[in-house]
């Protein structure tokens, strides 16, 4: 997409963001480099490329939490019905870059929410504290091709760093002009 890096520049400052948007890409194929050296949940993952800038390619090895292999299309359930699931097969989950991805991960605060919700015209929640990045966020976001916000789980709270003010609003790509665009008005306005 044209001028993503530099959209995205706006909106994080305009949103006074103290970590990176984080691209998240759902491929058919296999990448071999680029993976962790142990597994982590999905959403340690997310949060490490928030704060570091740091990219991953990940498959069913590299999660120690299930529900991102059901939620993102790497493998089907066999016991469970998973609501929050991509049917179409993948065999890699990329976090970190925003170039190509289908979805923004963006790790607010309740402020930075509000003016998100501004940008977007509204935001619409559903949640229910499981699943929450990969299948409240990413899953959602990739399926419905809408905002999906998420107050996390005990699994991105206890065990991935996410603060207590922290909430992951996922986006799709194809938002950010229009987001830009709204910024732009609102700093016309005076805002």
């Amino acid at each position: 997409m044209e001028n993503l890096k530099e959209n995205l520049k706006t909106i994080k400052e305009y949103l006074k963001l103290n970590s990176e948007v984080v691209g998240v890409r759902l491929l058919k194929d296999d990448i071999a480099e680029g993976h962790p050296t142990e597994g982590q949940f999905y959403c340690w993952f997310v949060r490490e490329s928030a704060v570091s800038g740091k990219g991953f390619n990940l498959n069913e090895k590299d999660f120690t939490c299930p529900n991102p292999e059901l939620c993102l299309g790497l493998r089907e359930p066999k016991y469970v019905e998973v609501e929050l699931r991509v049917k179409e097969k993948f065999r890699t989950v990329q976090v970190g870059d925003a170039e190509n991805a289908d979805v923004l991960l963006f790790i607010v605060n309740p402020r930075q929410l509000m003016e998100l919700s501004i940008l977007l015209g509204g935001i619409t929640a559903s949640f229910r504290g499981e699943t929450a990045v990969c299948g409240e966020a990413t899953a959602r976001c990739y399926i419905e091709k809408k905002p999906s916000l998420t107050l996390l789980c005990h699994g991105a709270r206890d065990f991935s760093g996410y603060k207590d003010d922290e909430m992951v609003l996922a986006v799709p790509v194809p938002m950010v002009p229009d987001m830009v665009k709204r910024i732009n008005e609102l700093k016309a306005l005076g805002h």
